[in-house]
């Protein structure tokens, strides 16, 4: 990871940023040329790119504000990110994930914790991000009656500390980076087959709301 450089996106890096898009995505799951565009553009402060010494771009993840109840009442990624080009933004101090795209694990972990401090450093209360649940259609083959509340609450018992976690893959990735909140279960939340578009809304608390007196 130490030989990633973190760094904000730019117009210089769109066609870098198309052909990892690409290269990750099925194409109908692609943000195009327009979309990345305009992101960059009203999200100038929250994209960012990992890119290897060679300058090859590895990474890249978008960020923008939207105040909680806002998020709570999308019900769909669209929604939620006004078609995914991340405006008009909330003043609030809440950011929602649009997209994180890597081809290189080590990228991930790189943009999570630049991201984590530069949210830290602007009082960000919370992280919100909508995650796939990759092992429902798999479940709701075995159980056809399983609701998805119930398939995002189920969870396991981690092997390495014996507390529980979820069950669903990705959720467990998203829990072991911070992400171990469930504030909703969305079907048609986005194009992903293996979760039968269903998602999960996750949230990673950095600052705990004030307690009312």
């Amino acid at each position: 990871m130490s030989d990633l450089t973190v760094r904000l996106l730019s117009n210089a890096d769109l066609d870098a940023l198309l052909a990892l898009e690409h290269k990750k995505w099925e194409p109908s799951q692609c943000a195009t040329r327009e979309m990345l565009s305009t992101r960059l553009q009203h999200l100038d402060k929250t994209s960012w790119g990992a890119f290897r010494p060679d300058g090859e771009l590895v990474g890249s993840l978008f960020v923008m504000r939207k105040c909680r109840q806002r998020l709570a009442a999308s019900t769909n990624w669209y929604e939620t990110t006004h078609g995914g080009i991340g405006f008009p933004q909330d003043d609030a101090p809440y950011w929602f994930g649009i997209s994180l795209t890597c081809d290189d694990i080590h990228a991930q972990s790189a943009l999570f914790a630049f991201a984590m401090q530069r949210a830290l450093e602007q009082g960000i209360r919370s992280v919100f991000l909508g995650s796939p649940v990759p092992g429902f259609a798999k479940a709701r083959q075995q159980e056809p009656e399983l609701s998805l509340l119930t398939y995002v609450s189920r969870t396991r018992s981690d092997k390495r500390g014996g507390s529980a976690v979820p069950a669903d893959p990705q959720l467990y990735y998203y829990h072991q980076r911070g992400f171990n909140q469930i504030l909703a279960a969305h079907e048609n939340y986005f194009e992903h087959a293996a979760a039968l578009n269903c998602a999960a809304l996750l949230e990673y608390v950095l600052i705990p709301e004030p307690i009312a007196a």
